[in-house]
């Protein structure tokens, strides 16, 4: 891996982001350069603000990059929901721009793109493969679709090299400038941890796969060094393991008391009438394609995990 990025120029886009800031760590010690871009501005240095709409305002750091991993996104389904056209400015436009921009190089550069699963919307059984039909059930499932496609139409152009990674429920503890409450997991450990009472929503047994923040790294930099035998495909990335959510609770609970003593109540409400199919999908991701191309498995457990996020946080 040290030899592969040695001489690469590499570009993060969503610099402030949760996945962002943990690829930026793996790679900070041997890139020979690395451009972490967000929207917004930041008190850390090492992060540049660009206008993501402003094609211009994105050029002199996309020109000279060897591998974009492009992260920067609207994550609220709901939001998308409630304006469609600005979820697609901000989930589509700043891809397109990148691409156009690549389109221009003198070089081809590998652009690897934060997809979703929930692309695949709602049906059964629970167990999803490269092979499953994609169902988007929101507009914010649908645009990242369509940013897909438009990654695999300039591939198929050979102006650029690169994948789409589907990522499952991403979850562990993040940087200073990305948000601990990103993600269930973490939003529930957060809670548990200051004994607050816990609200699930329906009866909690539906099946959700969780993956850890170093394992989805870890995707990124082997999908990038692996790029011959990944390009123009679509992968899901998972742990593999199907977990009913109100099992993961109860999980989090007793790893909770090993740490200090809480008692948090859990408590049962009816999905509201504005909540979103999907969130009462069941999903397994089959990650079997990539493991099979790349060096990349999943090397914590849901339990590994759940303890390393909750020691972050005392």
């Amino acid at each position: 891996m040290i030899h592969f990025f040695s001489k690469k120029n590499i570009v993060i886009t969503g610099g402030t982001g949760f996945i962002a800031g943990h690829i930026f760590s793996r790679l900070k010690p041997f890139a020979q350069s690395i451009s972490l871009l967000s929207k917004a501005s930041s008190s850390d240095d090492s992060i540049t603000q660009v206008n993501y709409q402003d094609i211009e305002s994105l050029r002199p750091h996309i020109e000279k990059a060897d591998i974009i991993f492009h992260l920067a996104a609207q994550t609220s389904a709901y939001r998308a929901e409630e304006n469609p056209a600005l979820d697609l400015q901000c989930n589509l436009i700043p891809l397109l721009n990148i691409l156009e921009i690549c389109k221009t190089m003198d070089k081809i550069p590998t652009v690897i793109f934060a997809s979703t699963v929930t692309i695949f919307g709602i049906h059964e059984p629970p167990l999803r493969t490269s092979l499953s039909p994609d169902m988007p059930s929101s507009f914010y499932d649908l645009h990242k679709l369509h940013g897909e496609d438009y990654l695999n139409y300039y591939i198929k152009n050979k102006h650029i090299n690169g994948c789409s990674l589907r990522l499952a429920n991403v979850y562990g503890p993040g940087s200073k400038e990305s948000s601990v409450d990103r993600g269930i997991i973490n939003i529930m450990i957060k809670k548990i941890l200051s004994n607050q009472n816990i609200t699930i929503f329906g009866n909690g047994k539906y099946i959700r796969d969780f993956i850890y923040i170093s394992d989805v790294a870890n995707s990124f930099l082997e999908a990038a060094i692996h790029i011959k035998k990944c390009n123009g495909r679509k992968f899901i990335i998972s742990s593999g393991q199907g977990h009913q959510f109100l099992n993961v609770i109860n999980t989090i609970i007793q790893l909770a008391n090993k740490l200090k003593t809480i008692n948090p109540l859990i408590e049962f409400t009816p999905f509201s009438d504005k909540a979103l199919n999907i969130e009462k999908r069941n999903f397994i991701g089959d990650n079997t394609d990539f493991i099979s191309l790349t060096n990349w498995k999943p090397k914590i457990s849901l339990e590994q995990g759940i303890t390393l996020t909750m020691e972050t946080l005392l």
